[in-house]
């Protein structure tokens, strides 16, 4: 099979109509079957523009048009006239008339119903009828000479030539068929997703009906990938969420943890007494009550090998951040503090010198991309492809851009590509959210890829191992990922910089790698 450059070469020459690189016919017949293009040979080419002009057989592409919108006036005048019985059948004049009156009009109320349904049959024949038209006129139009015939992009075809033109800066040299392979399993995989996680929110909204669906939605996409069986950890969310009402009246911050800990392997009888000595721990540190739970939490899903909790990291990062969970996120990672701390101090320098004041946004994406992979150094063009894309959706999207520059084998096109992808997917499972929440979701979505997925699209990934003699469960390529709302902004009732901060809640879970 030709490479991606070859075949991109070749898809864009169809799309203009004019081509001078050809491509075997076995590779054609490959492009063919995945739906890119159609071939045709001169009669069925003639045959096609003969359908399209009325002159084989029926009124043509005219026709079906006039036929359709004559159908769609019968349609809504019959509609307009069982409306009108419908509405005499609910009257007091009705109920008065005698009953052979009644009967009668209550006959031939049926019988027009009836007759409502058989047009509204024949109308959807003959809007499959003009669409299968329209489909041929776009093929006869879009068609060009080639040897043997005639080839002809379709609309599908020109949507994953977009694609690949963004994604040709790492496999131009990779055989097409391989990269078709992988390209339709990413996609298989943010529909599983899409699917698991529809699965899990329907269970939680049930269960938790006063909480934002934007939030549940968003725990659920977390909550599908923990395990194989997704209502696993359905159950052990619910059960968790039960448990720690005592612990915190702020619902945000019951979420957050309910999450987290859901992740954590061990049962939750033993992971409740650990928490129930956390959160006087991070308490007595500085972090109010209002937030000490969720904090407490991930300091519990890290618990380290040697069975202590990262108090004392979290001490130090304190110092650092006025962010809480900024300050918990970078405890946990099994890094060199020092290390950690002089990035942190690099990504929060970027941001001030593009001229962002200090927010929980700015610190919780400085302590997101210290953690990933991206160095400070030379990211500048994608960061700001990422803001500038994502902002077009969201009026504070730097945690987004942030979360989503943390996959460090994609360019910006690309991972903006990925969201789109990811919005339309899960768009159609919760259709009821905004635009801009549906984005945040789509963000969390492509987070929660399988990292393999996207890495075996590269060559070049690199995984950084942690290093020799720390104690820790958190290795550098681990991520926690807010819940994003876009509800304008939000009062947080335990930020650690307090006031209204917009983009996020404070909730956490799931990982990469």
């Amino acid at each position: 099979m030709a490479n991606c450059q070859a075949v991109y070469d070749f898809l864009l020459q169809a799309s203009q109509r004019q081509i001078s690189t050809p491509l075997p016919p076995e590779d054609l017949s490959v492009l063919e079957a995945a739906g890119l293009l159609r071939q045709l040979t001169p009669p069925a080419y003639a045959e096609l523009g003969a359908r399209i002009a009325g002159t084989s057989s029926g009124g043509g592409l005219d026709g079906a048009g006039n036929a359709l919108r004559a159908e769609e006036a019968a349609r809504a005048a019959k509609a307009q006239e069982v409306a009108g019985e419908v509405r005499h059948t609910h009257s007091i004049l009705f109920h008065l008339a005698g009953g052979k009156h009644r009967a009668a009009d209550a006959a031939r109320l049926a019988q027009d119903e009836q007759a409502l349904a058989g047009l509204d049959a024949e109308l959807r024949q003959r809007e499959a009828a003009f669409a299968d038209l329209m489909s041929a006129k776009s093929i006869y139009d879009a068609a060009t000479g080639y040897p043997g015939g005639y080839v002809a992009l379709t609309g599908f075809g020109l949507l994953q030539m977009r694609e690949l033109g963004l994604r040709l800066y790492r496999v131009s040299d990779k055989s097409f068929a391989d990269y078709w392979k992988q390209s339709q399993d990413l996609e298989q995989e943010l529909e599983t997703n899409a699917l698991r996680s529809s699965e899990c929110f329907g269970t939680v909204a049930s269960a938790i009906p006063g909480a934002d669906r934007s939030y549940l939605w968003a725990i659920s996409i977390g909550l599908a990938r923990q395990t194989a069986e997704p209502a696993a950890s359905v159950q052990k969310f619910l059960e968790t969420y039960g448990q720690l009402g005592p612990f915190s009246k702020n619902d945000e911050n019951r979420l957050m943890a309910s999450e987290i800990l859901t992740a954590v392997p061990r049962p939750l009888d033993t992971v409740l007494p650990q928490l129930r000595a956390l959160v006087p721990a991070v308490e007595q540190l500085g972090v109010p009550a209002a937030s000490s739970l969720g904090i407490a939490s991930v300091l519990c899903f890290a618990q380290r090998t040697d069975g202590s909790f990262a108090v004392p990291n979290l001490e130090r990062f304190l110092r650092s951040t006025p962010s809480y969970e900024a300050a918990a996120l970078l405890a946990i990672v099994n890094l060199p503090p020092d290390a950690l701390a002089g990035k942190f101090q690099a990504w929060r320098g970027k941001f001030t010198q593009w001229g962002y004041t200090a927010s929980e946004d700015v610190e919780l994406a400085s302590a997101y991309l210290t953690v990933s992979e991206l160095p400070p150094e030379g990211t500048d063009t994608k960061l700001a492809i990422l803001l500038r894309g994502i902002g077009a959706y969201l009026a504070y999207p730097l945690v987004a851009a942030a979360i989503v520059a943390s996959v460090p084998v994609l360019e910006a096109n690309e991972s903006l590509n990925l969201i789109e992808r990811a919005y339309g997917i899960i768009g159609r499972r919760a259709a009821a959210l905004s635009q801009a929440e549906l984005i945040c979701l789509a963000v969390r979505m492509v987070h929660e890829i399988r990292s393999e997925t996207i890495t075996e699209l590269d060559a070049t990934p690199r995984v950084v191992p942690p290093p020799a003699g720390l104690a820790g469960l958190a290795g550098p390529r681990f991520f926690f990922l807010p819940v994003l709302v876009t509800h304008g902004a939000y009062y947080s009732t335990f930020s650690g910089l307090g006031g209204v901060h917009p983009g996020h809640i404070h909730s956490m879970g799931g990982f990469s790698g």
